[in-house]
């Protein structure tokens, strides 16, 4: 397994990422569909922590889809 870190991100935020790039389904999903990968994290938080992959230059927001960015995302897909 490959996975890159960077330093600007908390664990929280790369797990996030890290399940966008992951999972094809999530490449590009709404705050409230990535919600459901956890029950202890609520929408508000994970909106929270896209803003900040936003914010990073990870993900673009679309409205109210959030996709990965593709650059970004090679850097981050589990081998």
């Amino acid at each position: 397994m490959v996975l890159k870190t960077d330093k600007e991100l908390t664990l929280e935020e790369m797990g996030l990422f890290s399940i966008m790039v992951n999972i094809p389904e999530a490449k590009e999903a709404t705050a409230e569909y990535l919600s459901n990968f956890s029950v202890k994290d609520s929408y508000k938080k994970v909106l929270r922590l896209l803003k900040v992959l936003v914010d990073e230059g990870y993900v673009i927001r679309h409205g109210n889809i959030f996709s990965t960015v593709l650059e970004k995302a090679n850097e981050y897909i589990i081998e």
